[in-house]
């Protein structure tokens, strides 16, 4: 089986894996962006404008990660690198078992747990500007 990777790199170089629940935030369909409309000053109600084409706008994706080492300092440098991955700011998270690319932007962390300073979990939000993007 194939390996998540972010930024071409194996998620399990940086002891990292993502972590259950995290394909809801990843499979939920983005909003549609509003559609153009015209009120009429003569007429009843609004009008919409449709193209036959709706865009999507852009959507918030928060991803649960684990990241493990096997001794304290193996842990906290792969837990550095993974956070300087993050905060290069701009993330292509390549996802097998979905079939598709997520092209993200580096948002924050949300919630930080540690077990011994030898694992932790990261909730991370990003925003995805373009959700139609996969490649």
């Amino acid at each position: 089986m194939a390996e998540i990777t972010i930024n071409d790199s194996p998620l399990s170089e940086y002891g990292a894996m993502v972590l259950a629940g995290s394909y809801n935030s990843l499979l939920t369909p983005p909003q549609l962006k509003e559609w153009v409309t015209n009120i009429p000053v003569d007429g009843d109600g609004t009008e919409y404008i449709v193209s036959g084409t709706s865009y999507v706008q852009e959507r918030s994706v928060s991803l649960i990660f684990g990241i493990k080492g096997e001794t304290k300092e193996d842990f906290l440098y792969k837990y550095q690198q993974f956070i300087d991955v993050l905060q290069s700011g701009i993330i292509d998270l390549y996802v097998p078992d979905l079939g598709r690319h997520y092209h993200l932007k580096y948002e924050g962390c949300t919630t930080f747990d540690h077990f011994s300073l030898l694992a932790c979990q990261i909730a991370v939000k990003f925003i995805e500007p373009n959700p139609k993007k996969t490649e």
